[in-house]
């Protein structure tokens, strides 16, 4: 899954599919579209902390080639195009269609991470880009616009959503829903729900969710940088602490991978020791009452946990709503 633009320099870059037994190369391909520039034509420049090579070197990836055992083969390649900038030192960025009359509008939807999505209910998954959908044609479905409420800083104008994760996130409204939370970073806005209710002045958190606890609910992983990684509850504390580990990302704190590796629907958190010399899987002991099959075995779920390889990686979702709410008549069988 590509949802990328061009890159630096006049080199390439490349994809390769391996044995993930042996680790043996199969095939491999050139990435497309290739290296560009470094930077000058995607803003690298442009913002106030001048950053060359970081935005145009970005990548995000999914499940989207076809693999026969032997070859890899294309479906289709959709590319936005450049977002025009007058002045690369000092110029706006987002907010602006690319140069592609079909695919203008996905430039800066996107997030730094990347979804896939069965929101048309046709048995095939849409590419979810941050606030913008491409069908599973290739052709671009939606783009999501809105207006900036008051007290934010330009109350009033149309801006894209962006960012953004997909999932059943509204139980009582058919069908799926792409959300986001706002960095704690970013001025700490409070709590609310789905329907625009403001809950709380305090956030329980907008790292990495995990699915640890017995009763349905929603874990969050904390530590970045030297910290040890840790599953907090918002209500009980700490739940786990990774002695002896550390998160991938020094401001983020991702983990490795967060996923139902065991198959008995609570998630794995999987970090890797401080001297990186080994990968830790720490599983929930809590006995819980409900049962369930294994999330990797719902469609949406199993490729977003193939996607969490790439940027910061976000919380995996099935295609249908599980909570502490769940209707369990409505879990697909």
């Amino acid at each position: 899954m590509w949802m990328r633009g061009r890159w630096s320099a006049t080199s390439w870059t490349y994809l390769t599919a391996l044995d993930g037994a042996t680790g043996r190369e199969l095939q491999t391909v050139r990435y497309e579209p290739g290296r560009h520039d470094d930077g000058l034509m995607r803003g690298d420049y442009a913002l106030p902390r001048i950053e060359p090579g970081n935005r145009v070197d970005r990548f995000l990836a999914g499940v989207a080639y076809r693999w026969d055992g032997r070859r890899l083969a294309r479906d289709w390649f959709v590319d936005s195009g450049w977002v025009p900038v007058g002045n690369p030192f000092d110029d706006a960025v987002h907010n602006r269609n690319g140069t592609s009359a079909s695919h203008g509008a996905l430039a800066t939807q996107g997030a730094h991470s990347l979804s896939a999505a069965d929101v048309d209910g046709d048995g095939r998954q849409e590419v979810v880009h941050g606030a913008a959908t491409v069908d599973d044609g290739g052709t671009l479905r939606h783009s999501s616009f809105g207006v900036l409420p008051p007290g934010s800083a330009r109350p009033g104008e149309v801006e894209r959503l962006g960012h953004g994760m997909v999932g059943d996130v509204l139980p009582d409204v058919p069908g799926l829903e792409t959300w986001a939370s706002a960095p704690g970073g970013t001025g700490a806005v409070g709590l609310w729900s789905a329907d625009g209710r403001r809950l709380s002045e305090a956030i329980p958190g907008t790292n990495q969710g995990i699915r640890w606890a017995a009763d349905l609910t929603t874990q969050v992983v904390d530590g970045s940088g030297e910290a040890e990684p840790v599953v907090r509850d918002w209500r009980r504390g700490v739940l786990l602490t990774a002695t002896g580990a550390r998160a991938d990302n020094g401001t983020k704190g991702n983990p490795s991978l967060v996923a139902d590796v065991l198959g008995d629907w609570r998630e794995e958190l999987v970090v890797r020791t401080v001297d990186s010399s080994a990968l830790r899987f720490c599983a929930s002991t809590e006995v819980t009452g409900h049962k369930m099959y294994s999330l990797m075995q719902d469609p949406q779920y199993r490729v977003e946990v193939a996607r969490q390889q790439t940027a910061y990686n976000q919380p995996s979702h099935p295609g249908f709503h599980l909570a502490s709410d769940t209707d369990w008549s409505t879990v697909p069988r």
